[in-house]
């Protein structure tokens, strides 16, 4: 149970009993205290669910206020959905590495992600703290991403994307009440669809006799097996049922820190 602190005045005892005086209406008998006139006069006093207490003080003229804020931390902690004010003190770049460690430890992906926060993300965002990042704060960094980032509209929908699941993660585990990125004020990037045109055979024709003996297997292989570039570069001859007119595609070479290596097939 919460409970409301007056700092300034407190109830007056019998110095051999300890109880409290009353006068003879029955009101508990006021005296001042040390503090009459100085400082906050109001303070909330709670336990947290760790053990730990806390307290908020209000001014002298708010105890209104300071009944509505101990009103809505017992129905919090009653409910269970009580946030400590100092859990969102963490900084956004040391909640992105808790993030990234959740994340899929595949290395080309985590190349990939590590480049999006560290070039896209961090830079605006890595040194405020989680609990001070606002729906005018995201606003700025989106406005930050369309003009300064350099970056293309689908990549910036991938910023926000990742910005956005890290800070989910933050209320997941309690660290704030809510995502700004999902507030109904803000739109993220749209993403922009290109219809893909496929090659007629003419062109396809072309573009095989033009490429060297050794290349010219990677156009049947994308335009009639439908492989990607990386599963193109990584296919096998072994792969291929030859009684089914099949083909396996179980792996795809990637490009990782400057290194070519073959990876499981992505879906």
């Amino acid at each position: 149970m919460a409970y409301i602190e007056d700092r300034w005045w407190k109830d007056k005892r019998s110095p051999s009993t300890g109880e409290r005086i009353r006068d003879g209406a029955g009101v508990p008998v006021r005296t001042k205290t040390p503090r009459f006139g100085t400082g906050l006069r109001y303070r909330v006093r709670f336990t947290d669910p760790d053990g730990d207490e806390r307290s908020k003080s209000f001014p002298d003229g708010q105890l209104a206020l300071a009944r509505k804020f101990k009103t809505k931390m017992e129905n919090d902690l009653y409910a269970g959905i009580y946030i400590s004010p100092r859990a969102g003190d963490i900084s956004f770049a040391d909640l992105s590495v808790t993030y990234r460690h959740g994340r899929s430890q595949d290395e080309s992906s985590k190349v990939s992600l590590d480049s999006l926060f560290d070039n896209q993300i961090l830079p605006f965002l890595g040194r405020k703290r989680i609990r001070n990042i606002d729906v005018a704060v995201v606003r700025q960094w989106k406005l930050w991403l369309a003009e300064h980032s350099h970056i293309s509209i689908n990549y910036q929908a991938d910023a926000w994307m990742t910005a956005s699941a890290t800070l989910d993660a933050a209320v997941e585990a309690r660290l704030i009440g809510t995502n700004p990125f999902r507030s109904s004020l803000l739109c993220p990037p749209r993403r922009v669809f290109h219809r893909v045109t496929p090659w007629p055979a003419a062109k396809l024709r072309a573009i095989k006799q033009a490429l060297p003996d050794r290349y010219r297997i990677a156009v049947p292989l994308g335009a009639g097996l439908g492989l990607r570039p990386g599963e193109v570069f990584a296919f096998s001859p072994e792969n291929i049922d030859r009684a089914k007119l099949t083909y396996n595609c179980d792996r795809q070479i990637v490009y990782c820190n400057g290194i070519l290596a073959f990876k499981l097939q992505g879906t």
